[in-house]
């Protein structure tokens, strides 16, 4: 356990306690009152600010309401994933969070940032539960779920994890059931366990099945910014995420160049088109690979030019995804695309690490994943470095395989029926 992880543990059981009496404070002088008489239904809290967390948070959604299809459910979110789920058809209501993204510096002021979003938003109301479903660790969940006035709320314990029982010290009390973690597993299946919990049955769930969705104006949005790049829709495409949230995570661009080029030579009479996804900050990446390449390849640079809808829209148009542990990835996983990951987290490291693709690999049919052998010193269980490290064991060559088992399982049979 790290200093910076005592210090903010310390921050969290100061917010608990002094958060609790406030609130019981501010409720009896009427600042904060219950918005209802009437039961509000369930409330959802999941403040991820990351892509890849909350496409993977889809099938709960999907599976809350067909448990509870006459339930009003209101989903409250982080303001930068509104775009994600602007068309989830699963909820009734979304009301927008924004709650920062740097820690520990978002933390001060933890506690004046709830109470007015409570107010503003008249999120205190008569719930009949509130349930935070994040596994690691939340910093304002378990606030706002105490503070919406719900007679029950549910969440993950703070010892599911080392890290998150130092981080967030006392936020049990918040809630008046806790969740046990069980086995290390994918994060999909986390949010299951919750549920289960909740419905108190396990027989009521399906299979899990990640979903995306689209608004109509971003697919047309979409098809517009590929016609504008020169995309023929008619061939085939592969999406390629070569950005992620950290550098560590990120493989170098000049073998994403050496792989698109001998992909490009090998199946050149399939005319495959290359897409370059990612954020406007990834755009000159995109750029250096499109001239490192030149004419070899058909290779589009779409880094920084769509939103989050669009860019969820041309994943679904792929049929292979080979990119980073990204939110895209995870985007390509939940639209069908078969799914070629390149992790930095070692085949020897930590399983309930947040890099494992164990909990946060494509959760999709086809998936292949990478990832080194074992770590590089100085790293042990994971990677622990700022910048590409670990990540660099996996070669070029055993990418290009995984490209070739999908492309000949899958091309040569489209070719042999185009040829009848």
């Amino acid at each position: 356990m790290t200093w910076q992880w005592r210090i903010v543990g310390l921050m969290t059981w100061v917010d608990v306690w002094v958060g609790k009496a406030i609130y019981k404070i501010l409720l009896f002088f009427g600042f904060l009152h219950q918005c209802s008489e009437l039961s509000a239904g369930i409330l959802v809290i999941r403040l991820d600010h990351k892509i890849g967390d909350m496409v993977c948070f889809s099938d709960f959604l999907k599976q809350l309401r067909q448990n509870y299809p006459q339930k009003n459910i209101t989903l409250i979110l982080h303001s930068s994933m509104t775009g994600l789920y602007a068309a989830c058809p699963y909820v009734d209501e979304q009301i927008s969070f924004e709650w920062g993204r740097s820690l520990p510096l978002s933390l001060i002021g933890r506690l004046g940032r709830v109470i007015l979003f409570i107010r503003r938003a008249h999120v205190c109301r008569n719930w009949d539960l509130a349930i935070s479903s994040r596994f690691d660790e939340d910093f304002y969940a378990p606030f706002v779920a105490y503070m919406s006035g719900a007679r029950e709320r549910i969440g993950f314990q703070s010892s599911s994890t080392p890290r998150k029982q130092a981080l967030m010290l006392g936020s049990d009390s918040l809630f008046t059931r806790t969740i046990l973690a069980g086995t290390v597993c994918h994060e999909v299946h986390n949010n299951l366990h919750i549920l289960r919990e909740v419905i108190h049955s396990a027989t009521l769930l399906r299979e899990p099945q990640l979903e995306t969705w689209v608004m109509p104006d971003d697919s047309i949005s979409a098809e517009e910014i590929l016609r504008t790049a020169g995309v023929d829709s008619t061939k085939p495409m592969i999406g390629i995420g070569f950005g992620a949230y950290d550098a560590k995570r990120v493989w170098p661009g000049e073998r994403y160049a050496e792989l698109i080029d001998v992909i490009s030579a090998r199946y050149g009479q399939r005319h495959l088109q290359f897409l370059l996804l990612g954020t406007a900050k990834e755009s000159p990446s995109g750029d250096y690979l499109v001239s490192k390449l030149g004419s070899n390849a058909k290779v589009f640079n779409l880094a920084g030019l769509t939103t989050i809808g669009q860019c969820a829209s041309v994943v679904s148009k792929t049929k292979l995804f080979i990119g980073n542990d990204s939110g895209l990835l995870h985007l390509a996983a939940a639209s069908g695309c078969s799914c070629i990951e390149i992790s930095c987290h070692p085949v020897t490291g930590d399983l309930s690490h947040s890099n494992s693709p164990l909990r946060f690999g494509p959760f999709c049919k086809n998936a292949w994943v990478l990832q080194p052998e074992r770590s590089v010193a100085p790293c042990t269980d994971c990677c622990r470095e700022k910048v590409a490290h670990c990540i660099r064991e996996v070669q070029v060559d055993s990418v290009i395989n995984a490209v070739q088992s999908y492309l000949d399982a899958n091309f040569t049979v489209s070719a042999q029926r185009d040829a009848l």
